[in-house]
């Protein structure tokens, strides 16, 4: 068992900051909920921090609610983006705050700091001063005194969203790697798809205040269930079309040519074409003339901006593969691996 929300609205005066949000976190899982700025992801943290008090639903740990318990009884950590150290105490200092607060002999502080600290990597910095830290040096400190208390859940803000790229994906996996060694049930909240799927166990991906999918990050990847949630995960390539039966399978007209697809689908629809569906100079069931507007080096990936009978479509080619601006180029698309259909 772990947390569940259960149908929590939310509002401040005629904004709807949650309407209707519920899922199940299982003991020991990271959870990331994912959305906009505004889409009701602080407001859920401090609803379940029990900082503000659903209008209506539930918050309940292990089965029981949680609605008549203070937030300091709740046994829950929270970790800010702006990580909130105290500047005036140092490493040791902020660490022992909260355990101090709980009651623990200095035994048990200076034995629990140890090992937290180790756990973070900063053994030996309990006497360094806040304001002599890295960004990402304080990033750890804040982590360590959000974990010392042995927290049942850990709700972390925008933990890395401060920080520059680099540092941003090596303290991801160390967190992730960290989280499950303790196994410990965490809530990550951000609006950065790639922080989400790497850290998490499944997505809950939030817009409006309201939940639109829950799945595993390769599920929701692979099958996003609107069109929010495709343009959100950065998933462009969206074209209209209209679907027909014939032969017993589904044809959808659009602006690139008929597209065969899998399932009974008719009427006017939506198909997203992934980044990685095109081919140079190959044979396919869909060949299509494009021209190149523009390209971009990402790395190990180009990703290129073709012209396609009136539609504006970017795929993602090999780093070594030659492209030049300007240029019509043959594409073909292999429609049962590279496209889904949207209402």
């Amino acid at each position: 068992m772990g947390l569940r929300i259960d149908q929590v609205t939310k509002a401040f005066g005629g904004t709807i900051a949650l309407d209707g949000v519920s899922f199940e976190v299982e003991s020991g899982e990271i959870v990331a909920v994912l959305g906009p700025s505004g889409c009701g992801k602080s407001t859920l943290l401090a609803v379940i921090a029990g900082l503000e008090r659903p209008d209506t639903g539930d918050v309940a740990w292990n089965g029981e609610t949680l609605l008549g318990t203070a937030p300091y009884l709740r046994g829950f950590g929270l970790m800010f983006q702006d990580y909130a150290l105290f500047p005036h105490m140092n490493v040791f200092e902020n660490i022992a705050f909260g355990l101090r607060m709980m009651g623990m002999d200095k035994s048990q502080v200076n034995a629990r700091l140890e090992e937290v600290l180790d756990l973070v990597g900063l053994h030996g910095f309990e006497k360094r001063d806040i304001s002599t830290l890295s960004g990402g040096e304080q990033q750890r400190v804040a982590l360590a005194r959000s974990l010392a208390p042995r927290p049942k859940l850990l709700m972390l803000d925008e933990p890395l969203g401060s920080l520059d790229r680099t540092l941003r994906e090596r303290l991801l996996f160390e967190l992730g790697e960290i989280l499950r060694n303790l196994r410990q049930t965490a809530i990550y909240v951000t609006h950065d798809q790639e922080e989400a799927f790497a850290i998490a166990d499944r997505v809950v991906v939030m817009n409006e205040g309201k939940v639109i999918q829950v799945g595993t990050p390769q599920a929701v990847y692979a099958q996003p269930t609107s069109l929010f949630v495709a343009r959100f995960l950065g998933l462009d390539n969206l074209i209209r079309g209209v679907a027909r039966i014939q032969d017993g399978a589904t044809l959808i007209d659009t602006s690139l040519g008929s597209i065969r697809v899998d399932g009974q689908f008719e009427g006017e629809l939506t198909v997203l074409i992934r980044p990685n569906a095109a081919r140079l100079h190959a044979e396919g069931e869909l060949l299509l003339k494009a021209q190149l507007l523009e390209r971009s080096f990402r790395g190990t990936i180009c990703r290129a901006t073709f012209l396609i009978h009136g539609e504006r479509l970017r795929f993602e080619f090999p780093s070594d593969v030659m492209l030049e601006e300007g240029k019509t180029l043959l594409l073909s698309l292999d429609p049962k691996s590279a496209v889904q259909v949207l209402r």
